[in-house]
């Protein structure tokens, strides 16, 4: 893993996302670019430039919606949707990732 970034649903949880994200890195070296939501703002508003992510990633989704971000990972990256949406599996194969 060369790179990680967590979004976070909004500054709510300011203070235990980045004590989580100091205790990751103290315990596996790896520094995460952590990212808050403005207010009012939803996962399926998220914009990644894919110019951010240039190779293959490996996205864990947690949401349990059904909207995916604007957001198209490079080919051979894999999209682990936690909540396994029908509608949202569809949205991810509509963009060329392998979904289950």
């Amino acid at each position: 893993m060369k790179s990680l970034m967590w979004v976070v649903p909004d500054f709510t949880y300011k203070d235990q996302a980045e004590e989580l994200v100091e205790n990751f890195y103290r315990e596996n070296g790896l520094a995460v670019n952590l990212r808050f939501l403005g207010e009012g703002t939803t996962y399926a508003g998220l914009r990644i430039p894919q110019k951010s992510f240039p190779g293959p990633v490996n996205v864990l989704d947690l949401t349990g919606g059904k909207y995916l971000p604007d957001f198209t990972p490079a080919p051979g990256s894999v999209w682990i949707d936690i909540y396994a949406r029908e509608e949202k599996e569809r949205r991810i194969r509509a963009r060329g990732l392998k979904a289950r």
